[in-house]
């Protein structure tokens, strides 16, 4: 009764609150998605986390974790926090942490990893270095082992 018709109007023009960017960066939530049907060739890095469902030629580095969907396909050099393969890998993967091969993955070509899963029905023809030795590896860098006695020993060229 006593109100004003141009109060209405103010209220209902009230600008709406914008989409603030999340917090959570790092989780694959927010991850670098290369998707499917997409082609890279050449050296890829990223700050965060990566998806790749495309395909890659050449090198990538991830500061984060690095998964390699089913229909990912690389013949590329891998390096990142913790990686997980579900696709075609033909390269070098060195995990800082873990890397886990599951269902359905084939790769070809050396691990390098404080921890390593392969799930059954996975295809790896490769080496393996774990521990210490391999949280320090690094891309460009060959590893050899040297039987010395009873033990390897891991030197690194390059």
């Amino acid at each position: 009764m006593f109100r004003s018709p141009t109060n209405d109007r103010d209220r209902d023009s009230a600008p709406a609150e914008e989409p603030r960017p999340s917090k959570n960066r790092g989780t694959l939530e927010s991850a670098t998605h290369i998707a499917q049907g997409a082609r890279l060739q050449g050296e890829l890095k990223v700050n965060g986390n990566l998806q790749i469902f495309g395909s890659i030629d050449g090198i990538v580095n991830a500061v984060g974790d690095i998964e390699v969907g089913c229909e990912g396909s690389l013949k590329a050099d891998l390096s990142g926090r913790n990686i997980t393969v579900a696709g075609t890998v033909k390269g070098k993967i060195y995990g800082q942490e873990r890397v886990l091969l599951v269902q359905g993955a084939h790769v070809e070509g050396d691990i390098h990893a404080q921890s390593l899963k392969i799930e059954d029905g996975v295809f790896f023809q490769g080496n393996c270095v774990m521990g210490e030795s391999a949280r320090t590896a690094q891309p460009g860098k060959v590893i050899e082992l040297h039987p010395s006695n009873e033990k390897s020993l891991a030197v690194a060229k390059g």
